[in-house]
C-alpha cells in the first residue's frame, strides 16, 4: 500500500509543480497581430476564461509614435465566448488620396474575417512599428492595461 501511495506521489509531483510555475491566464489577451502591405492590420483578442466576456467596458488603444499618452482608441463591443477570440481589423474599404500620398483600402478577404472594423484614419488599425497597441478595460480608477504589444 505505501508503495502504490508512494508512487502516486513521484506521478503528481511534476504535474503540480508545473501548475505552480506556469501562471493561469484569468484576463483577455492579444492573442495575434498583423501588419501586412498597405492597410492590411488587425489584430485578435483571445477570451481563456471559461466564462462569456461583455465587452462594452473594453478598448484597444494605440499611443503612436511612442507617444505616452494614447492617440486613437477603438471601443469594443458584442463579446466574447469562453476559450473563443474576436479580430478586428482596418476598416477602410476604399483607396483613399491623402493629398500628398495614397492610402490603400484594407484586403477584401482580412475584411471578411473580421468581427470589428475599425473608422477611418486616424485610428487604431494604422499602427506601424513604432506605435504601441493595449487592450484596456475600464474600472473604478480608470483604465487598465491588460495587454501591450
Amino acid at each position: 500500500m505505501k508503495i502504490k501511495l508512494l508512487f502516486i506521489i513521484i506521478l503528481s509531483l511534476p504535474i503540480y509543480l508545473y501548475s505552480q510555475i506556469i501562471p493561469s491566464c484569468s484576463q483577455l489577451f492579444i492573442s495575434e497581430y498583423l501588419e501586412g502591405w498597405g492597410n492590411d492590420k488587425g489584430f485578435e483578442i483571445y477570451n481563456p476564461t471559461s466564462d462569456t466576456v461583455y465587452l462594452w467596458n473594453y478598448a484597444v488603444k494605440r499611443y503612436g509614435n511612442g507617444s505616452a499618452t494614447e492617440t486613437e482608441s477603438l471601443p469594443l463591443s458584442g463579446w466574447i465566448a469562453p476559450y473563443d477570440v474576436i479580430v478586428a481589423c482596418n476598416g477602410q474599404t476604399d483607396s483613399i488620396d491623402m493629398g500628398t500620398w495614397w492610402s490603400p483600402a484594407v484586403s477584401p478577404n482580412l475584411y471578411a474575417i473580421a468581427d470589428l472594423h475599425d473608422t477611418l484614419y486616424p485610428a487604431v488599425c494604422y499602427f506601424n512599428g513604432d506605435d504601441a497597441i493595449t487592450l484596456e478595460r475600464s474600472g473604478f480608477a480608470g483604465w487598465d492595461i491588460l495587454d501591450c504589444i
